[in-house]
């Protein structure tokens, strides 16, 4: 499955660019030395997966030449988790 691109000339207008994209673009233009000080929180894992990429792409974009460390990306789920001491349970089909 192949996914389709806006065309290059629309790439970098804030007005077109998707949500995800958008904010990783604001935290990595903004915050680029304080990434490691945020934790970003998802409904689930695709959705930080695509944030991932997103983020590591407008790094790469950036002017910084030293190593950066991504911010931790968890599902809400797991973020909840961490708070509790109990097991989640498993889904049952």
């Amino acid at each position: 499955m192949t996914s389709v691109q806006p065309p290059l000339s629309t790439m970098n207008d804030p007005a077109i660019l998707p949500f995800l994209q958008s904010v990783a673009r604001a935290y990595a233009g903004n915050e680029p030395s304080r990434l490691l000080d945020f934790c970003f929180v998802f409904p689930n894992k695709r959705s930080a997966t695509i944030f991932t990429d997103f983020m590591a792409g407008e790094i790469r974009r950036g002017e910084r030449k030293d190593a950066v460390i991504h911010p931790e990306c968890m599902t809400i789920v797991d973020f909840v988790g961490s708070f509790s001491s109990s097991v989640q349970a498993d889904r049952m089909e």
